[in-house]
């Protein structure tokens, strides 16, 4: 018989009691075996502390995972926020670079969002950017990027995808905004939105040209009587 050694645990006096077990074997002067010693140690306190260390660590982790959540979102419409947009634009650039594919910028405005903040107070505005992000998020494609870009202005990334077919998903949101709508003292408060779209590499080889590409398009779109949507041309 070779010495062993683990831990056990037991239930006494309803409580859970662990011990650390050491077996050896009782020989006498001749080496023939004529029994056991076992040695037990009370490690309860011991696996209780390593337990408690446990649960810490894993509530630290769990802050820490909450806390990079709350730092890479808005806070008013729970949207991605700039911090990430700059977290994942270098990825994402480095994706489309190496499968030669492309991404489409949809820079986006709420109309007349001053006057709406004017008219009703920010309680409204704000209500007007959560009803726009509840919007985005039901009509946004599994694996596309929408970030609140600043004020009334939002962002969406569409992965591979070209500037034709970002102006057909952009179409069917302006289509679809009609349902996108408030309701302020029985006076109810139509959303629309002016968009520029611009493509890498198509407007831009970095992501800072193609997101000014798309901003500038987004200018013309609101000088054009906003609530329309204007593809970025080179020649323009």
């Amino acid at each position: 018989m070779q010495q062993a050694q683990g831990e056990i645990s037991v239930v006494h006096n309803g409580k859970q009691v662990f011990y650390d077990v050491k077996i050896s074997p009782l020989r006498n002067r001749k080496g023939k075996l004529n029994g056991q010693i076992v040695i037990l140690r009370d490690i309860t306190q011991r696996v209780l502390a390593q337990v408690q260390v446990q649960e810490a660590l894993k509530n630290v982790q769990q802050l820490k995972e909450q806390l990079y959540k709350n730092s890479i979102h808005d806070a008013l419409t729970g949207m991605y926020n700039r911090r990430y947009l700059d977290e994942v634009l270098p990825r994402e650039i480095a994706n489309a670079e190496r499968s030669h594919s492309p991404i489409s910028f949809v820079m986006m405005d709420i109309d007349h969002f001053k006057t709406i903040n004017d008219t009703y107070g920010h309680a409204a505005g704000d209500m007007v950017l959560q009803k726009l992000s509840e919007f985005f998020k039901k009509h946004i494609r599994v694996g596309d990027l929408i970030f609140r870009y600043g004020g009334e202005e939002f962002l969406a990334l569409l992965i591979n995808t070209t500037i034709e077919s970002a102006l057909h998903f952009a179409e069917r949101w302006q289509q679809s905004l009609p349902e996108c709508c408030i309701n302020i003292d029985g006076k109810e408060i139509k959303i629309t939105i002016s968009m520029g779209i611009a493509e890498f590499k198509k407007h831009g080889i970095t992501s800072e040209e193609v997101l000014h590409a798309a901003d500038r398009a987004l200018y013309q779109a609101k000088s054009q009587g906003r609530n329309c949507i204007t593809l970025w041309d080179v020649d323009q």
